[in-house]
């Protein structure tokens, strides 16, 4: 878990190592001269594009002055204009669409507004077809107007229509500020936004009325036309019932597919909501505002832009985290007594681009449908990916809040050695590393030179087998060693650079035999053979260059050998048993790293020892240790 971006807001072009020119502006409404927020911009004749930030400004690469930019914004005129006249004034004003009174008047009654979204209804469900694109995630945070979170992410995004099947991490960045001893974590809001489904109900969020038969629609929401252009109708409605469990909000519907542009989705009070405290907090005024954009290609709609805003007061025990999606039933723990409410406000954008197109997804193998966090502990951050990587611009209000952040002592993830679990000699820090929390760590511990993985006996998968299986079980079917190597690809415009990490399955590993003085040496002798052949492959990334297809063939390659090897090493030390053999693996693992495993655990052990030796002469009882 463990993160700042810089961000240009000069108002040149400059020229990069591949010749091109960055271009930065505003765009701006016409008549009022206020910022456009999330306004598309694209370079004509390319599948080029990007988006303006809450400031309405943004930056993008061009060949040349010659090439010619598209503004576009719901409500508003298209705009094309040449990159040369944007550089001679780089603020882009569009102007609002004038509105068709005629059409308006004639569309004007209620039951057609309630056949039109019923049509609109079916036309999405049929929208069946798949993409895929590239998505950009940010999130911040603010507890009674301190800003305590801020998390960028980039995904490859997985659509179907209108619904987002997947997000696959390519990296992950976060400032964090732990206020007054509580720690404000939203966990995973990009799977909240996921369950949100526009045409079918769920449990997670408050009705609307595309949720609907045509029938059960007119008995629960009233729906009245809003003036729109010509390409457009605008649908407003609200609850008939005054319950909190029904989103008000507007729909804009192009009138060519019958598709949806956008929807805006807004309720105060709800008592439906996705999201919910780890711990045993007092929670209420939820305040939910949803807007969505989609892009129409080919007569199929898909989600172009979300923005998902919520705000709540708690009342909490300190160390609670905020949860926020689908799965219930955390354990919760009685911390603290209750403070006084605090606001909790909450902004967060979801922004799909570069459609066809996907990032080098990291080559490694994990359950995707885990935390936003935990994904970050896993995935390192990788200062080369966020140097060529700018979806979007951070606003100035962002960078305040950042350096805020950095000024009041803040979690920082943001260098190469934050990721992962850290396992030390040191029984305090690793009973201070809590596997408990699956949803947090993910079961995934990297290699570190000076740090060695213990065996967790309070895992399942770690429970001593009985008298029965010990005696009758084969020893490997109770010892099974998981480790896989971690690949990231980051492509420049030049070059592929590579990085990688040995990384030891905990959740997909077991030990469950008891625990002896040469256990921990063994497992982790394992683990340092699968780093040996790590670093033979990094080597050869480091020193040629190879092609996309040359470096997975080294890949799988570097994985067959590290099967060969330590199925050899399982079998030749016979899990453990024949310490002879351990102690030549052992001696193989000092000449290439300068680690004894087998002296240094026993050395811990024989401290341990004096250790508790000294307790129990003082009258008291040793602390119980999982590692044993």
């Amino acid at each position: 878990m463990k993160l700042g971006i810089y961000i240009c807001l000069f108002l040149l072009p400059f020229i990069t190592n591949a010749q091109q020119l960055k271009l930065t502006a505003t765009v701006k409404d016409s008549q009022t001269g206020e910022a456009l927020p999330y306004c598309n911009v694209s370079v004509v004749g390319t599948t080029k594009g990007t988006i303006t930030n809450a400031d309405g400004v943004f930056s993008i690469s061009i060949n040349s002055e010659t090439d010619v930019l598209e503004f576009s914004f719901i409500g508003y005129q298209k705009m094309r204009m040449t990159a040369k006249n944007i550089v001679k004034n780089p603020v882009v004003k569009l102007t609002k669409e004038s509105l068709s009174l005629q059409e308006i008047t004639i569309a004007g009654n209620d039951d057609f507004l309630y056949s039109m979204l019923t049509k609109c209804r079916k036309n999405i469900n049929n929208n069946t077809n798949k993409t895929f694109s590239k998505a950009y995630f940010g999130l911040e945070s603010e507890v009674s107007g301190k800003p305590v979170e801020f998390l960028e992410c980039y995904f490859n995004a997985s659509l179907k229509g209108q619904r987002i099947i997947d997000l696959i991490l390519k990296n992950g960045r976060l400032a964090h500020n732990i206020l007054d001893l509580n720690i404000s974590q939203n966990l995973e809001t990009s799977k909240a936004i996921r369950l949100l489904n526009i045409i079918e109900d769920n449990s997670f969020y408050p009705t609307i009325p595309t949720q609907l038969g045509k029938n059960q629609m007119m008995k629960e929401f009233r729906l009245y036309l809003i003036p729109a252009d010509s390409t457009m109708f605008h649908i407003g409605f609200a609850p008939k019932k005054k319950e909190n469990s029904y989103f008000s909000g507007e729909y804009w519907i192009d009138k060519e597919t019958m598709l949806l542009r956008k929807i805006s989705l807004n309720i105060e009070n709800a008592n439906v909501y996705p999201f919910e405290s780890v711990v045993e907090d007092k929670m209420d005024s939820i305040n939910l505002n949803i807007t969505i954009t989609y892009k129409i290609i080919n007569k199929v709609m898909y989600p172009e832009l979300i923005t998902f805003d919520y705000s709540y007061r708690l009342q909490r025990r300190t160390g609670a985290i905020l949860y926020c999606g689908p799965t219930k039933g955390y354990d919760k723990s009685v911390l603290e007594p209750f403070e006084v409410f605090r606001s909790y406000n909450v902004k967060s954008v979801l922004y799909f681009y570069d459609f066809e197109k996907l990032f080098l997804a990291p080559l490694f193998e994990y359950d995707t449908d885990i935390s936003d966090y935990a994904k970050l502990t896993l995935i390192p951050y990788n200062s080369k990916f966020w140097e060529y990587n700018k979806a979007m611009l951070l606003t100035e209000d962002q960078k305040r809040k950042i350096n805020f952040i950095n000024d009041e002592n803040y979690t920082y993830v943001s260098k190469e050695d934050q990721y992962g679990k850290k396992f030390m000699l040191d029984e305090q820090n690793l009973i201070y590393q809590d596997t408990i929390q699956q949803h947090r760590n993910g079961y995934y511990t990297f290699w570190y030179p000076d740090k060695r993985v213990f065996i967790d006996k309070t895992m399942p998968n770690n429970k001593t087998a009985t008298t029965g299986e010990l005696l009758n079980l084969p020893v490997s079917s109770l010892i099974k060693l998981k480790a896989q190597i971690l690949l990231d690809i980051i492509e420049t415009e030049d070059s592929l650079i590579c990085s990688s990490y040995t990384v030891f399955e905990d959740i997909n590993s077991c030990y469950r035999m008891p625990i002896d003085s040469n256990s921990h040496a063994f497992v982790n002798i394992f683990f340092d053979l699968c780093e040996i052949e790590r670093q033979k492959m990094q080597s050869v990334l480091d020193s040629t260059k190879l092609t996309l297809r040359q470096i997975k063939d080294l890949y799988e390659k570097t994985n067959y050998d590290i099967m060969t090897q330590t199925t050899n090493y399982l079998y030749d030390v016979n899990y453990g048993k024949s310490v002879e053999k351990l102690n030549v693996w052992n001696q193989y693992i000092y000449e290439q790293f300068g680690l004894d495993n087998i002296a240094l655990f026993k050395d811990y052990y024989s401290r341990r020892r004096i250790r508790n030796d000294s307790i129990i002469e003082s009258g008291g009882v040793p602390p119980w240790s999982r590692f044993e």
